[in-house]
């Protein structure tokens, strides 16, 4: 009989750590790294075919077309270096059932733009208490039809735009580089640190960085290291990619920031100080404890 203990759900989920309770190869630990260099090579030659549209395009204005090329580019070279390398199929590296879980997804989607939009509406009423105004509306009754047709028409779009550009993230950090450190057998919260500091690094190079400063890192941080346990708690990239896929989407249509990396059309833009910040913090905080105290979705 074997006297490798084998591992539990609670202690080391599937999704994250090999089945062999073992060290890992130095021909498994150069396959991973191998993966990961070609999903960068795909991001940064989409990056490449992307920067030559914006000589043609606003970039605003048309913004998937963009970034749509470095994204859907990293997805297709590490999908393609999952299979080619690895030899195991890239539906493996999203979740452990025999199909992505769609209702996963949509849950925790719902739940995170709920808990955002119950956030700053509170917001509002305690800033009107207060005796200012916390966000300005980017509609008037002259403008209205006008706007709403513009929501209307970009909805598709943008929203197909979020669900590649939060997938391709979370294949990279939460799937490939989550499972790397998982070769190791570290602990979970040891490999949500290692894996949420270069989240928020990336996005530290955002305009949001040079106004608020290391606080903006925290939040990215904190969001980050929410998406890990999610992945941790789901065996299953689904849940991290709902919220994501709602943060950014929130953000895009419902409340913007004037230093936001891309100037959008929301219904509302935020004047926001320190405190609306606070609060996000507190959001992924709050949404956190609940995915974790709620029964883990059965996958079907």
């Amino acid at each position: 009989m074997s006297s490798q203990t084998p591992h539990t759900e609670a202690e080391q989920p599937s999704f994250l750590y090999p089945k062999e309770n073992q060290k890992p190869s130095y021909h498994t630990i150069l396959a991973y790294g191998l993966v990961g260099l070609f999903g960068l090579s795909g991001y940064i030659f989409g990056g490449i075919v992307g920067s030559v549209l914006a000589l043609f395009i606003n970039k605003n204005l048309l913004f998937p077309l963009v970034y749509f090329p470095e994204f859907l580019g990293l997805i297709f070279a590490i999908g393609a270096a999952y299979h080619i390398i690895l030899k195991q199929s890239f539906l493996s590296f999203i979740t452990t059932s025999k199909r992505i879980s769609i209702r996963t997804f949509f849950v925790a989607a719902g739940v995170c733009f709920s808990v955002l939009a119950a956030v700053d509406v509170a917001f509002f009423f305690i800033s009107s208490l207060l005796g200012y105004s916390s966000f300005t509306p980017q509609f008037s009754a002259e403008n209205i039809s006008a706007f709403s047709l513009k929501l209307v028409l970009i909805f598709i779009p943008v929203s197909i735009f979020f669900v590649i550009q939060t997938l391709a993230e979370e294949l990279f950090f939460r799937s490939w580089l989550s499972k790397f450190f998982g070769l190791f057998h570290l602990p979970f919260p040891v490999i949500a640190v290692l894996t949420s500091l270069p989240f928020a690094f990336v996005h530290g190079s955002n305009p949001e960085a040079a106004e608020y400063g290391f606080f903006y890192f925290i939040i990215l941080f904190v969001l980050a290291v929410t998406l890990s346990l999610l992945v941790y708690k789901t065996n299953g990239l689904e849940a991290a990619w709902g919220v994501h896929f709602a943060n950014n989407m929130y953000a895009f249509f419902i409340v913007s920031y004037p230093s936001s990396v891309i100037q959008t059309h929301p219904l509302f833009q935020s004047n926001s100080n320190i405190v609306l910040e606070s609060s996000a913090v507190s959001v992924f905080l709050g949404f956190l404890i609940a995915m974790v105290v709620r029964r883990r979705v059965e996958k079907v």
